[in-house]
């Protein structure tokens, strides 16, 4: 069980990477208010992405200080450099698809454009065009794609974890 606050009421049960990167990774999901997973990163921190709980891929983002969200209009672009299964990878600022009207974006993204570049858009979808996706579910293209099937969709579902870095 995680207590951000120390209170039980705000108690958790989650699963705790302590080997990748580092370690200190808490996993949360939608049902941990915004407000608890700023606690956990704290005044600026990390989140990381990886195909499942246990497994070696993962995508960790710069350090930011916005706050969290799991249901905004647009999600939190990072620039800079990320981490992507263990080596560093450019990402920008460019907005492709952040003109999707969901209220389903969350998390902290990066965009180098349109094609194959490096991006990740937390909470769309590509196919069918801009679509709306859930609290684990992005668009990725480049070396962000890790957890990516097979067919002309770029997107993949992750566990996502914060950190305080």
């Amino acid at each position: 069980m995680v207590s951000p606050t120390g209170s039980a009421a705000d108690a958790f049960q989650t699963f705790c990477d302590m080997t990748t990167a580092g370690g200190g990774w808490t996993r949360i999901k939608s049902t941990v208010p915004a407000a608890l997973v700023d606690l956990l990163k704290g005044a600026s921190g990390k989140q990381m992405l990886k195909c499942a709980d246990a497994s070696a891929p993962h995508i960790i983002s710069p350090a930011f200080a916005n706050a969290w969200s799991w249901a905004g209009a647009h999600f939190i672009q990072v620039p800079g450099t990320w981490i992507v299964n263990g080596a560093p990878q450019t990402c920008g600022n460019n907005p492709e698809y952040t003109s999707a009207a969901c209220t389903t974006w969350w998390g902290v993204g990066c965009g180098d454009g349109p094609g194959d570049t490096n991006k990740l858009f937390p909470g769309v979808l590509d196919q069918p065009a801009q679509s709306c996706a859930d609290s684990t579910s992005a668009h990725t293209n480049g070396a962000f794609s890790i957890c990516v099937g097979a067919g002309p969709t770029n997107y993949g579902f992750y566990s996502v974890f914060v950190r305080a870095d």
